[in-house]
């Protein structure tokens, strides 16, 4: 029996802490709340609060904050006012000086951030239950929106440091007024002119919203309100709230930009030179790629490995080797010789792709004498490097690629450069629209008759998608349909590695 006693004691004692809720911040519990707000014909509103507060330990003051409009605190401009005036206060029905020091008094005015007004009431306090009344007089509280009167205000906001306890709130309207409504839902009661809020709890925010008809009040009286404005304030509001989240995406995206497409920011502007040559003349044909930029140089330039997909890039990279051997043919140093190919060596300077095009053609050639021979054999023995040691063929292509010039960022800042971008560009645009793009062994076939690999038609080679077998057919001489079929091999396997 004092087992069950005890715990039922236990129960009502968590039952009372869940009752009255006591701000976190202080040791006062605000039992109770009733606050009436008398709306005048001269758009003023008298307010009287009376506040009940019990003190569990030693307190000094009991603050009383009523917010004042502000971005970020909750409030509308409907609930925006004027000024308070006219404070006084009552501490157990007595009233108590406005002093800024002693026992028994108050002191009121905006706090030190202007984002309320604050009364303070010094009533040194150890539990026990004090009752507070509170009046002043709000001004520009009362707005005329159309035809109607609307008093909305923010009884309790942010800056009120307490949990209240069975809050009331009466608004009374002048007597003559008529069609009084709210706007809130619940817990709101209108009798005539009189309507009354109330809450069991209020932990943070409180406000009232009261219309009737304006014909009641003052001319003039009234403080002008407009929806519009309201709304544009609202956009305003969400937008500050949300510029930290747009600077930080912008930051973002300009980083992407940055690390993930530098180069294609740079040549921007000429490619959109060269996008309005084409527009304004559809018949604009470049023919040859400029003397200073060789074929492969010219792809690199207008078509950088990507930084997002490199894979889509790589797949270009035989392509790229089998336009290098186009340019060795060019060059004079690969000459035919009957049914085969004969690899020679530069008398000159020669980019080192090329030195490396030629040394891998070496490697497989038949050597007969001083001469390295391209000979009917020869994509036997580049399939069979390919079968058996694929990741040294995948690595070599890979590392050929790399020897290709690219297009610095300082290439752009000469005005000569630019006008060089802008004719490969137009190469490039052609080049790509090319209907009939040749495959390796036309190409190859061309060039050795005399061709330039920087004619559009040679270059366009360097956009088709055909397949390995499409693109490396050849059935010309022997050297020259094994340096096809060596090609394809080696398209196949680089392909295969990615």
């Amino acid at each position: 029996m004092k087992r069950i006693i005890c715990i039922s004691a236990v129960l009502m004692l968590l039952l009372s802490a869940f009752t009255f809720a006591v701000s976190a911040a202080s040791s006062e519990i605000i039992d109770k709340a009733d606050i009436e707000m008398a709306v005048n014909t001269d758009g003023t509103v008298n307010v009287t609060e009376k506040w009940t507060v019990t003190y569990l330990n030693a307190s000094d003051v009991f603050f009383r904050n009523i917010d004042i409009y502000s971005s970020g605190n909750g409030m509308t401009l409907l609930q925006k006012y004027e000024e308070i005036t006219d404070v006084a206060v009552k501490i157990d029905g007595s009233s108590v000086p406005p002093e800024s020091a002693g026992i028994n008094t108050f002191t009121w005015g905006k706090d030190a951030d202007s984002l309320s007004y604050e009364i303070a009431v010094n009533c040194p306090s150890a539990q026990t239950t004090r009752e507070y009344e509170i009046s002043y007089t709000v001004t520009g509280a009362v707005k005329e929106s159309g035809s109607d009167a609307v008093f909305s205000f923010m009884v309790l906001g942010d800056k009120f440091a307490y949990t209240s306890n069975n809050v009331t709130v009466t608004v009374i309207f002048p007597a003559d007024a008529s069609d009084v409504t709210t706007s809130v839902q619940t817990d709101a009661v209108v009798d005539g002119n009189y309507v009354t809020f109330t809450s069991k709890r209020v932990f943070d925010r409180f406000s009232v919203d009261v219309s009737s008809d304006s014909s009641v009040f003052e001319k003039d009286a009234l403080t002008s309100y407009s929806v519009l404005a309201e709304n544009a304030r609202a956009f305003a509001g969400s937008l500050t709230d949300a510029l930290p989240w747009i600077l930080a995406l912008i930051a973002v995206v300009l980083v992407i930009l940055l690390v993930l497409f530098p180069d294609r920011l740079v040549r921007l502007p000429s490619e959109r030179s060269a996008k309005r040559l084409l527009k304004a003349d559809r018949d604009v044909m470049t023919v040859n790629l400029p003397p200073e930029v060789s074929a492969c140089q010219a792809y690199r330039m207008v078509m950088p490995v990507s930084r997002i997909n490199p894979k889509a890039s790589s797949k270009k990279v035989p392509v790229l080797f089998a336009m290098a051997v186009l340019e060795c043919i060019e060059k004079g140093y690969i000459i035919a010789d009957r049914n085969d190919l004969i690899v020679g060596s530069p008398k000159d300077d020669a980019p080192a792709y090329i030195l490396s095009v030629l040394n891998f053609l070496k490697t497989f050639s038949d050597k007969k004498g001083n001469s390295f021979v391209i000979d009917k054999d020869f994509a036997d023995r580049v399939r069979q490097e390919c079968m058996t040691r694929y990741d040294v063929m995948a690595n070599y292509l890979a590392t050929f690629s790399e020897l290709i010039p690219e297009t610095a960022f300082g290439f752009f800042r000469k005005e000569a450069n630019k006008e060089i971008y802008e004719n490969v560009y137009l190469v490039k645009a052609n080049a790509a629209k090319y209907k009939q793009k040749p495959t390796f062994g036309q190409n190859m076939s061309n060039v050795l008759a005399g061709k330039k690999t920087s004619d559009v038609e040679v270059f366009s080679m360097m956009f088709a998608s055909s397949s390995p077998d499409k693109l490396f057919v050849h059935g010309g001489r022997e050297g020259e349909k094994a340096l096809c079929d060596a090609l394809a091999a080696m398209y196949r396997v680089f392909v295969k590695s990615k």
